[in-house]
């Protein structure tokens, strides 16, 4: 993700393969966490990688879920 973030795109260029949606995880949201937030980071990563093979997508699954982790751990660290 080394371009600024426009949550106006189409999201669709960036949706999980329906054959790989068993392989994603159910997003352990946090409370004052959305998700549309989690959504819109996992497409980004999805459009950055562009996965094409089935362990590239699940290479950009885990991505996008441990930046989401990330992102709750520095938001419970600055609310501290």
């Amino acid at each position: 993700m080394n371009r600024l973030f426009d949550s106006r795109q189409s999201q669709t260029i960036a949706a999980l393969p329906i054959e790989f949606e068993a392989l994603s995880p159910i997003p352990q949201l946090l409370p004052g966490q959305a998700l549309d937030g989690y959504r819109a980071l996992q497409a980004a990563v999805f459009r950055d990688i562009a996965p094409q093979s089935a362990i590239e997508w699940l290479l950009a699954i885990d991505i996008a879920e441990l930046s989401w982790r990330c992102t709750a751990i520095v938001c419970c660290d600055t609310r501290s």
